[in-house]
């Protein structure tokens, strides 16, 4: 799943940005693979916060 996020995501972003923001492809694609990293990394920070937080179980639970 988290690959086809990147997979999925990366070209539409990249697209958005050269058309919007009029940059190049290779600064778009740069552009649209840090955008899907950083979302990535709040995504696991969000995560661990639950992991965290939660009892063992609810965690657990909140993960399947």
């Amino acid at each position: 799943m988290h690959f086809l996020y990147g997979f999925c995501f990366t070209p539409a972003i990249a697209a958005h940005v050269m058309h919007v923001y009029r940059h190049s492809s290779k600064t778009a694609f740069y552009l649209a693979l840090t955008a899907i990293m950083v979302t990535s990394l709040c995504y696991e920070w969000f995560e661990w916060l639950v992991a965290i937080m939660l009892s063992a179980k609810d965690a657990e639970a909140y993960n399947d």
